[in-house]
């Protein structure tokens, strides 16, 4: 068996070296449409003609910020985002085991837990607070996010911008470990890659933690077969990506 045409077909955006990679890892962000239903179906069918092997990096506990950012408590927010990735991966792995390659499964406290992690992490903290490029891009990041959650009348807790802070700084940490344990390998999200990360992937940050220069970024739209729509190409879906819920 193997996964069927659907309504969707994926397309590459400004990446053209995409086909010099053999395997592929899904940026997955749990909670977003477009690793759902017909959409996941679609990029999934598209990851298995091209690449020999998939793999599933599911942020899931990485996104107890977003819960913290709201008000609760570390335990609530940490037990929430890691029942946020057991739901997913139970409601799609049929859909995995369909695809028709190796799926490998990650789940985001592999890196998170690693022995190297808070060492890389203090790192980016230190850059993040004291390079000028780095820090200007991530405070312009946040206050646009947080400018754009006040704007749909989300509840904002007082410590958010900090919230949101530490959620970018693990996840350089994370992303930078999970870059140098896959080695050469694409990484596909259906946004535009965030400035931030670009900044430390293109080596333009002196003394960042290497590893993300292994992996290549691909930029992807959704669109309906034989329709115009684009989905998932604006920045609302590129701050979605890393801190919306």
């Amino acid at each position: 068996m193997s996964l069927p045409q659907n309504e969707y077909v994926v397309r590459v955006n400004g990446c053209p070296f995409w086909k010099d990679y053999r395997s592929v890892t899904f940026a997955l962000c749990v909670g977003n449409p477009n690793w759902e239903g017909a959409k996941l179906e679609a990029i999934l069918e598209w990851a298995s003609r091209h690449f020999d092997l998939i793999r599933i990096a599911v942020s899931d506990t990485l996104g107890r910020h977003n819960y913290l950012m709201r008000g609760f408590t570390p335990e609530k927010a940490l037990q929430m985002s890691s029942a946020e990735g057991d739901s997913w991966l139970k409601e799609h792995m049929h859909q995995l085991r369909l695809c028709g390659k190796p799926c490998e499964i990650v789940r985001w406290d592999k890196w998170r837990f690693h022995p190297e992690f808070n060492s890389i992490y203090d790192r980016y903290r230190d850059l993040a607070h004291h390079d000028k490029d780095l820090s200007k891009s991530i405070e312009k990041y946040i206050t646009e996010y947080l400018k754009k959650l006040h704007h749909q009348g989300e509840p904002i807790c007082p410590d958010g911008y900090q919230h949101c802070f530490e959620y970018v700084i693990e996840e350089l940490a994370g992303t930078t470990l999970r870059a140098r344990a896959f080695g050469r390998s694409c990484r596909i999200y259906p946004a535009p890659e965030a400035d931030w990360i670009k900044l430390v992937r293109n080596q333009a940050i002196a003394d960042a933690p290497s590893g993300l220069e292994q992996e290549y970024y691909v930029a992807f739209n959704l669109r309906r077969r034989k329709e115009t729509s684009i989905f998932c190409s604006s920045v609302d879906s590129a701050l979605s990506h890393h801190i919306a819920a």
